[in-house]
């Protein structure tokens, strides 16, 4: 009797303990659904309870006559960088969010890609569905996962005359993500 008490409370023990990794995981997954908490039916005013233990910066100023986009930055209490979230309309507390900058390595995607991956971990584990090439930076779009994963052509990509066509195998493996961006 007591052997089948001991084992019940050892199974309930790892039990709770497997629910809280899994509940600290679905906080940081990237899907194509998803960013943490965040998802497409998702409103800016559902923000400040989705990261009440974290820092929201909003910035609402009037720049409908520029065109600007006004982001709203999350960050932890120690100040390290979480998100970047563009709502299509800063302005509206009921506005939905459009795309999102994932700025800390702690999200990722179920596959474990995240800002600290390199283009050989995205290409040997999603299928690429368009590469553009920017000015700045070689676009990679993944439409599984409905994100971009941009790569800054500095020494690796530097002979990347903006526009020209770019494939997979051009871009060197050992090349690391500058910008993961989801949407929705």
């Amino acid at each position: 009797m007591r052997l089948i008490i001991l084992f019940v409370f050892i199974v309930f023990i790892f039990g709770c303990k497997s629910e809280k990794q899994l509940e600290k995981h679905n906080l940081y997954i990237v899907t194509k659904h998803q960013i943490g908490l965040i998802n497409d039916s998702t409103q800016v005013k559902d923000l400040k309870a989705i990261f009440s233990n974290d820092s929201i910066i909003s910035i609402k100023e009037d720049d409908s006559f520029i065109g600007g986009i006004n982001p709203i930055r999350l960050y932890t209490k120690t100040g390290t960088p979480l998100l970047q979230v563009f709502p299509y309309d800063a302005h509206d507390s009921t506005a939905t969010i459009n795309y999102v900058h994932i700025q800390n390595p702690a999200y990722q995607t179920d596959r474990n890609i995240s800002i600290k991956s390199y283009f050989v971990d995205i290409k040997s584990t999603y299928n690429i569905s368009e590469i553009k090439n920017g000015m700045d930076y070689i676009e990679v779009y993944i439409d599984s996962l409905k994100s971009i994963f941009a790569f800054r052509k500095l020494e690796l990509l530097r002979d990347f005359d903006f526009g020209t066509k770019v494939n997979r195998d051009q871009i060197p493996d050992s090349i690391s993500i500058d910008f993961f961006i989801k949407y929705f």
